[in-house]
């Protein structure tokens, strides 16, 4: 999981994640990049997807640990 910033002038970012064994890369245009756009991001996957799926297919996150990406234990209270 990453972010992709757009040009300086625009605050707008993409939140990408790649499942390698898939094959599939997933890219998400957020209007800001801070903590609380990647959360939403994240809970309207859960909604969509359902806990259960959601668990079982982001049972391990890694990321460059960028200021705009949830702590830990954020992670775990959704």
């Amino acid at each position: 999981m990453d972010t992709i910033h757009s040009s300086r002038e625009s605050k707008k970012t993409l939140l990408t994640l790649f499942f390698t064994k898939e094959k599939l890369f997933l890219a998400f245009l957020m209007n800001r990049c801070t903590k609380g756009v990647v959360r939403l991001v994240f809970d309207r996957l859960e909604k969509r997807m359902g806990t259960y799926g959601f668990a079982s297919v982001f049972e391990y996150i890694l990321t460059d640990r960028g200021s705009e990406l949830v702590p830990l234990r954020l992670w775990k209270q959704g």
